[in-house]
């Protein structure tokens, strides 16, 4: 019979391969120098609008984060704290810095449904509960990249995530459709299906920023997604099983 710390220390390590609480790291201040057109770029992304239309995208009581702040809290004091919060942003994105408390996750092991028992890490699917400022800043870079670097250079058409109107029943449609089509054209119809397990969990930073770099996002926008102290990220395991 396992403890409730080693319950979750088998979780984080099977979903979170090679995470932990660490300390984050001295960087030197060079890296977080900011040029004209880092301050720029920011000025344009993050203004009083876009900060207001991102704090109004959160439904008023989703799950907070580590310290509690509900979307609701910042809808109610919109007048009082965007103007600070669209100065505190410009600053992150354009030296590539952000608060370690902001950072920090809180993760939640939510029970997989139709599952005959829960005996195992793998019985359950992890949530990272992150800030909710956290989020409103990545809500507004999410939004430049969309309006902008992804409409110059698109993702492929046959990917259905992070595309708009697509999800897992667009790619499943289009499927049914090829197989329905050979079927009615008395022809033979081959798949090949790859399930890479963990997919998510597994991906390098490297990779992802250098896609971004492929669709030509900013040197400021990708400094922010992949800082000196990517290493540093802090997973705070919630000893709640929902």
């Amino acid at each position: 019979m396992q403890s409730e710390g080693e319950n979750l220390e088998l979780l984080l390590t099977t979903h979170f391969p090679n995470s932990g609480v660490t300390q984050e790291s001295a960087v030197p201040a060079a890296a977080f120098l900011a040029r004209r057109p880092d301050w720029r770029l920011a000025m344009r992304i993050i203004t009083y609008r876009r900060v207001e239309w991102a704090i109004d995208s959160f439904a008023p009581y989703r799950s907070p984060g580590v310290y509690g702040v509900f979307p609701d809290l910042l809808q109610k004091a919109r007048e009082v704290i965007i103007p600070h919060l669209v100065r505190i942003f410009r600053a992150f994105l354009s030296t590539g810095y952000g608060p370690a408390i902001w950072r920090q996750v809180k993760v939640v092991f939510i029970p997989k449904p139709g599952r005959n028992s829960y005996s195992g890490p793998i019985d359950y699917r992890p949530t990272s509960i992150t800030s909710f400022l956290h989020k409103t800043m990545e809500t507004l870079v999410d939004r430049h990249l969309r309006d902008e670097a992804l409409t110059l250079v698109p993702l492929h058409p046959n990917q259905h995530a992070y595309q708009a109107g697509k999800s897992v029943e667009t790619a499943l449609h289009q499927l049914v459709v090829r197989v329905e089509k050979a079927l009615d054209q008395k022809e033979t119809a081959l798949g090949v299906f790859l399930n890479i397990e963990g997919v998510f969990n597994n991906s390098y930073y490297d990779a992802m920023c250098d896609a971004l770099v492929r669709h030509g996002s900013e040197y400021t926008t990708v400094r922010w997604i992949r800082p000196p102290w990517r290493a540093a990220w802090l997973l705070r395991p919630s000893t709640d099983l929902l």
